[in-house]
């Protein structure tokens, strides 16, 4: 037992070691806890101390200074008062007199609705008020009434009391149209003929619109001429409703449309007709490559790609006698 608990010289001296760091942090903390910070605390007590009894003193300093020159200036005033007013006439300079002068001939009479930016400035007007009334005329807008004036933005009540006089609104004159109005039920018995009719024409059927009527004259142009009213259909938003509406004032004369050889036009003109697409321009020419020409409309209906009513179509814009194609001096009997 008693080897167990014997240290060597070793290990006592670590043990001391051990015991004397601890009894220096013990008292490190004791200092600092109980010596260290009761000392600043006393001291930054007596500092606020100094500062507080420094700043009444200099408030009590300068409370005993103003009622020193408050009493001063009461003597002096009643000395003034005490002695006999002087009687005396200032005359205005002449820099004074002018500056009235020029300030009554700024005001000159004006209409907000036209006059210039220039005259603004001289009128008194401030530069943001400036940009603001013209920004309002630019946009369309017009003083009806002088007090229209006051909606203005920056515009205060004393400067629009100043310049009320002097505001003069002229009436708004109404300007003649370009394009003076025209009732369209005056219209309503002229028939209107799709083939040969001008825009300004169209423009006369009732809810017409202006694209709409660009479009049948561009479509128009395109198939050479119209063969029947009910073509129109094929207009880009041209509903069958519009056309019942407007059919009861149109018509259509016949004209001499242009026609297409269709036993010897290319593939690609061919496909420039209005029905037909780049495909079935291709089968058609294998068609005739394939069974010979073509004599009449009823010859393409074998064409499982061409229906009856895509047929009725193309057959007032197609030619199937090609004798004009062959000059006359070589013309085979």
């Amino acid at each position: 037992m008693n080897n167990i608990i014997r240290f060597n010289r070793t290990e006592r001296s670590i043990i001391i070691s051990l015991l004397f760091i601890f009894l220096c942090l013990v008292s490190y903390r004791y200092y600092i806890v109980y010596i260290h910070d009761y000392t600043s605390l006393r001291q930054t007590t007596d500092h606020k101390t100094n500062i507080h009894t420094a700043l009444q003193q200099r408030k009590e300093n300068t409370i005993e200074k103003y009622k020193t020159t408050q009493l001063n200036q009461t003597k002096t005033r009643e000395k003034e008062a005490s002695k006999p007013a002087k009687k005396t006439h200032k005359k205005p300079t002449t820099k004074e007199n002018k500056k009235r002068q020029k300030q009554v001939n700024n005001l000159f009479a004006f209409d907000p609705n036209t006059v210039d930016s220039s005259s603004l400035v001289r009128l008194g007007f401030r530069s943001y008020i400036i940009k603001n009334m013209l920004k309002y005329r630019a946009a369309g807008g017009h003083f009806k009434q002088k007090s229209d004036l006051k909606k203005v933005y920056g515009m205060t009540d004393n400067f629009y009391v100043k310049l009320q006089d002097y505001i003069k609104i002229k009436p708004k004159v109404a300007l003649p149209s370009a394009y003076p109005k025209t009732n369209k039920s005056d219209f309503t018995a002229e028939k209107i003929d799709i083939n040969t009719c001008s825009f300004g024409q169209l423009m006369r059927l009732d809810s017409m619109e202006t694209k709409i009527a660009g479009r049948i004259l561009k479509y128009r142009d395109k198939l050479g001429g119209f063969h029947t009213i009910n073509q129109l259909t094929e207009v880009y938003q041209l509903s069958d409703k519009q056309l019942e509406k407007w059919r009861n004032n149109l018509s259509i004369s016949t004209v001499e449309l242009p026609k297409t050889s269709i036993n010897f036009a290319t593939e690609e003109e061919l496909a420039n007709l209005p029905y037909l697409s780049r495909k079935k321009a291709r089968v058609i020419k294998n068609y005739i490559n394939q069974h010979g020409k073509l004599q009449q409309k009823d010859d393409l209906k074998p064409i499982k790609i061409l229906d009856e009513d895509l047929i009725n179509k193309l057959h007032p814009y197609l030619s199937y006698d090609d004798s004009f194609l062959v000059p006359k001096a070589t013309k085979l009997d």
